[in-house]
């Protein structure tokens, strides 16, 4: 029994080295042949994890948990990602509030954090990240804090709590700057150029796309440069620039098939179908919304199965096939009421109001307005909302006239979730 538990612990002192010493790859030039030699290894790779957990061999841990992190969010492995940092951290809790051993733990706690809101159970999953960051921020341990705020700010921001996101993650920005972290410095331009472009400052979020890009290029980070080239596709995209967008978005996509990327092709994919849709090429629209729409189903991302069947539903609209938009709104609606993301609620939520505007054009002016003034409603939401008010003054002008448009109340969201389906059984 001896000798056996001492060829697994050589098993997983082997595997767990050989996945730290990708690292440097994976984030530099050579990342397209460690994520292959990490996935020909991946079965040897689990069964090492596995045993440093059960004893608890933090060492061996902390060596490691950056390099697989990474290869689980660059394949979109989340499930996978999500149980094995979510027992690592389970089995390591007891000694959280020791020095060496809580650190461990706290990161671990944060990959975990980040797959599970990835995966659609955002609150879980922020509770995780907000674990994190209070456990690190007294330890000094500066470049693992930065990870944990950069990535607290990613969830923030798809939460629709843009001034805590960019706090946030201009924290982490600068402890990243004074350690020279180039990589640090490119997630972090990334994530706040995600959030200029949902606050529609265009200017700001390519000013910080070039930064990242600018990191992203002096290390040959591929990947890394695929989120900035979707960055600078949607600042074009917002411009009306939609050829230009349509390159970005191309030249992404073909990064993101390269490395196996479920996530990135998605995203690219329905970014790819509105820039196809802005252009008139509703066949093409339709064709790359179901691609992309089937890889966020089959990797279980809630948030962006519901961001999708709402690009279908406004297409479907676009086209006057009106039970068919009412079918993608209403699914995106539930799959947000149940993931309870705000921003995504209120998108779909303005696009059903797009629906009711015949039944009842006062109704559904009430309902943009309040979408319109609500501090979590993303770019695409308030563009909706203020197109749709336009063509209701202008179609429903006499019905209009006369009515206070104050906005609907959002006090008890569920309950207005629940009678606006109501409204479309």
């Amino acid at each position: 029994a001896a000798d056996a538990r001492q060829v697994q612990q050589e098993h997983a002192a082997y595997y767990l080295h050989f996945l730290a010493l990708q690292q440097d790859s994976l984030i530099g030039s050579e990342q397209r042949a460690a994520v292959s030699a990490i996935s020909q290894n991946i079965r040897e790779i689990r069964a090492a994890w596995r045993w440093a957990v059960q004893y608890q061999e933090y060492a061996h841990l902390s060596e490691a948990l950056d390099a697989l992190g990474l290869f689980y969010y660059m394949r979109s492995w989340f499930a996978e990602g999500a149980d094995l940092f979510g027992l690592a951290a389970h089995e390591l809790e007891p000694g959280r509030n020791e020095p060496e051993a809580g650190v461990v733990w706290a990161r671990l706690r944060a990959r975990q954090g980040w797959f599970t809101f990835l995966l659609g159970r955002q609150q879980d999953g922020l509770n995780q990240l907000l674990e994190s960051v209070e456990l690190l921020r007294p330890v000094g341990n500066r470049i693992d804090l930065a990870y944990s705020l950069s990535f607290t700010a990613a969830a923030l921001a798809i939460l629709g709590d843009y001034k805590e996101a960019s706090s946030l993650c201009e924290e982490a920005r600068a402890i990243y700057e004074k350690y020279q972290d180039a990589y640090g410095c490119a997630i972090s331009n990334n994530i706040l150029s995600q959030i200029a472009y949902q606050q529609g400052d265009y200017l700001k979020a390519r000013r910080h796309c070039e930064e990242s890009l600018a990191f992203e290029q002096e290390l040959g980070n591929r990947w890394s440069i695929g989120f900035t080239l979707t960055n600078l596709g949607r600042v074009a995209y917002a411009l009306e620039h939609y050829g230009e967008a349509h390159g970005y978005f191309q030249e992404s996509l073909a990064i993101r098939q390269s490395l196996a990327d479920s996530r990135g092709k998605a995203l690219c994919l329905r970014y790819l179908g509105e820039t196809a849709q802005a252009q008139g090429k509703t066949d093409q629209a339709k064709q790359d919304f179901e691609s992309s729409l089937s890889l966020f189903r089959n990797m279980g991302s809630q948030d962006e199965t519901s961001a999708t069947l709402i690009s279908l539903g406004h297409l479907a609209l676009q086209r006057k096939q009106y039970l068919e938009a009412q079918r993608y709104f209403s699914e995106a609606l539930r799959i947000a009421k149940q993931a309870a993301t705000m921003p995504r609620i209120l998108e779909a939520i303005v696009s059903l109001a797009w629906l009711l505007a015949k039944k009842d054009p006062v109704e559904s002016a009430q309902i943009a307005v309040a979408v319109h003034n609500n501090p979590a409603a993303n770019r695409n939401s308030r563009k909706q909302a203020a197109k749709l008010l336009e063509d209701l003054r202008q179609t429903y002008t006499e019905e209009l006239a006369n009515a206070e448009l104050t906005g609907k109340s959002f006090l008890d969201i569920d309950m207005f979730i629940d009678d606006l389906l109501s409204m479309f059984i």
